[in-house]
Formats: C-alpha cells, structure tokens, sequence
C-alpha cells in the first residue's frame, strides 16, 4: 500500500505539471497547437478544418499542411518542393495533429534515444513545484484543509465536465461518436487484454488497495454507482469529442486511432477543443478539470503516505504532522524531476501513449 501511494503521488505530479503547462498556455488569444506555425512543427504537421478546406477548394486554391490556402499561381512559385506542402486529404498515418506536435515535442520534448538523457525542462520543474506547493496547501491543516479543498476539487469538475459535455454535443458529428460508442462490438469481449484494462480502470478509480479510502459496506455500492456512471459520462464526453474531430478532419471514425490514457487527454480532445470558437475559453475550463482530478487523486495518495509514516512513529511524528507532510512534498518532488528530462519520456510515451 504505502509503495503504491508513492509510485501514485510521483506519477500523477508530473502529469499534472504537464496539464498546467497546458492551462498556462491557455491563457493565450491563440492556442498553440492549434497550428503547424510553431518552431517545433515538422513537415509532417498538418492543419485540417473541414469549413476552411471546403472554401480552399471552392475557389480552385491549392492547400497547403500549415492550413494555408493559396490562390495565386505566382506565390506557389516560391515553394521548392509543393508536393511535400500541399494536402489534399488528412491521412491519419502520415499526417501528424499539432496538438500531437505540441505535446510531444514542446511540452515533453521527448528524446529519440535511450542515451540522450537531455537536460532539466525546467517549465515542466516549475509547474512540478507548483503542484506540490498546491498539494501542501491542501493537506497542511490535515482534515480541516483536505476536507474543503476537496468539496472544490470534486464538484468542480463535474461543473465544467457539464459544460463541455453540452458544448460538444451541439457540434456535428457528435452525435456519431456517442452511437459509435454506445454500440457494443462483441467481439472484443473475449479480448484478455480488454478485461484487464478495465480492471486497472476499475482499481485506479476507486482506489482499492491503496489504504485511501476507509469505507463500510453500506456505501461501498454508492461508490461503485458513482464510480460507473461517471466513467460513462466521461467516455461520452470523449467520444463525442472525438466524433466531432473525425467530423472536421473528414475521417471515419473506423479508421481513427483509438488510445487511450495520455493521448486523449493531451492530444484528442486539446485537438477538437482548438477548432472551437473563443478555444482558449473551453481550453482553460477543460484543463482546470484534469488538474483538479490529478489533484484529488495525489492528495489523497500523499495524505495515506503521511499518515503510514505517523502511525508508524505516533509518539514522534503524529504532533508533527504538518513537519512530515513538508518533508514528503520535498522529497517527491526531488523524486519526479527526472520525469521532467527527455528520456524518462521515451518509457511513459511507449507504455501509456
């Protein structure tokens, strides 16, 4: 239990730094993967709107990865190489989102070997010191602060999960995607690894033996209902997003990359909410949403660790609870720098991405 909470705390940190890395760059007018202007885009980032393409074509213009269209013969002159340029069909194989971009190559900057340790991001070890320093605020007066940061951090999401929820449904293709997802293919029910992808969902959300959380029978079924309905939600959430992004990159959602975990939260639904009117708006709600998520888990997690720790010497350390609880955030936080350098990411990218 007590290993478990501490791979839970130094884990989930670092993806929380990464979520308000996301929330400070949006509080720009432009989000930044919403493009492939950007120092870090390669050729193969590829901007596709379906109104902007639609437009592009109607007026005999050659479009080109970065969403540009160009109706003036004499300015195509200019590109060396067009046929490497222009687009005229997004490919989910050989094109590559700029949200995708952004996140692997701006906010990870993932490292292509194993030998290349690379240097401290140090905006992820910011935003790392900040959640921790978020942590301890939370957790300092024990039950008294723990319990009203967490009326915020649990209701709050709910909220903006309604919010985005209602937004996207009213976008096209919305709709297909909630279908897509309500229709069962029964053929993965005999896939083993589907049943033990659900059984870590089922174990991370509820926090089984971890030592978290102390409940007695008669609540047990209202937290697994809970537990349920707001797994549903949130895959509807999801995948009407995503019908909505298959909608716009005119792509089926057949032949759309299904990942899980990391890619959806940072690379699907950033993508589909930059398409959005007034985007940095539904950005900002959305990653205050995954930070007070992250938040609630890591808190929870740091409190059992403190806790086992005063139990363990309570004639010495339960009075100074405040004095571990500091001591704890410190050392996780010296524990999750090396999840801020390029090559730690070569290891998460390839097992959660």
């Amino acid at each position: 239990m007590f290993l478990v909470s501490c791979i839970i705390c130094i884990y989930y940190s670092a993806v929380a730094a990464w979520a308000l890395s996301y929330f400070v760059s949006s509080l720009k007018f432009a989000l930044p993967w919403a493009t492939c202007d950007n120092d870090w885009n390669s050729i193969r980032c590829s901007v596709w709107n379906r109104d902007s393409v639609a437009n592009c074509f109607l007026q005999n213009g050659t479009l080109l990865r970065n969403g540009s269209c160009v109706t003036d013969p004499e300015y195509l002159l200019a590109y060396d190489n067009l046929t490497v340029l222009e687009i005229t069909s997004f490919d989910i194989d050989e094109h590559l989102l700029p949200s995708a971009e952004y996140f692997h190559k701006e906010i990870l900057m993932v490292s292509s070997r194993f030998d290349k340790i690379g240097s401290i991001h140090w905006h992820l070890a910011l935003c790392l010191l900040v959640v921790w320093f978020i942590v301890f605020l939370c957790a300092f007066k024990g039950v008294k602060s723990s319990g009203k940061a967490a009326y915020v951090a649990v209701f709050t999401p709910y909220v903006i999960f309604c919010v985005l929820f209602v937004r996207f449904l009213t976008l096209p293709g919305s709709l297909t995607g909630l279908v897509y997802f309500f229709i069962p293919n029964w053929k993965f029910m005999t896939d083993l690894k589907v049943w033990g992808t659900a059984a870590v969902q089922v174990f991370y959300s509820l926090l089984c033996c971890t030592g978290e959380v102390k409940i007695i029978c008669r609540d047990a079924w209202f937290l697994c209902f809970v537990d349920i309905i707001t797994s549903v939600l949130c895959a509807a959430l999801i995948f009407s997003a995503v019908g909505f992004l298959c909608y716009e990159l005119e792509l089926p959602l057949e032949k759309f990359n299904f990942k899980g975990g990391v890619q959806l939260v940072f690379i699907y639904l950033p993508e589909a909410i930059a398409k959005l009117p007034v985007a940095p708006i539904y950005s900002i709600l959305y990653f205050v949403m995954v930070i007070s998520i992250i938040l609630t888990t890591t808190n929870i997690a740091t409190e059992a660790v403190v806790s086992a720790i005063c139990d363990e010497f309570p004639e010495r350390l339960r009075r100074n609870h405040r004095h571990v609880l500091a001591f704890a955030c410190v050392i996780f936080y010296a524990l999750g720098i090396p999840l801020c350098t390029a090559v730690i990411f070569i290891l998460l990218t390839r097992s959660i991405c």
